[in-house]
């Protein structure tokens, strides 16, 4: 049997929660219904513990930028306000993921 596919969702602040929802709940619900893990993801955030989307609900996080995680697909999920939380840091790091061949 392969491996479950992992996905890491990486919250920006302000992140619009239906946007993360409807990322994930299908993920989930595959599982669910297939009865095996086919999927499996792990939450990032900026500071590694937390993120606050756009309707104020504070979402716990398994980690951040700084550990590389074999991952199979990456996904940035932000909200209106990306451009205040987009920084260089991040941006330095978006790029080395993809510079390793992580599909972003």
């Amino acid at each position: 049997m392969s491996e479950p596919t992992h996905f890491s969702f990486f919250l920006l602040p302000e992140f619009t929660h239906i946007a993360f929802s409807c990322a994930l709940e299908p993920l989930r619900i595959a599982n669910l219904v297939s009865g095996k893990t086919l999927y499996r993801w792990s939450l990032l955030s900026e500071d590694g513990k937390t993120a606050t989307c756009s309707n104020g609900s504070v979402t716990l996080t398994e980690g951040g930028m700084e550990a590389r995680r074999k991952t199979d697909r990456l996904f940035l999920i932000s909200g209106l306000n990306v451009q205040a939380h987009t920084t260089p840091k991040l941006l330095n790091w978006l790029r080395r993921e993809r510079a390793t061949g992580t599909p972003l």
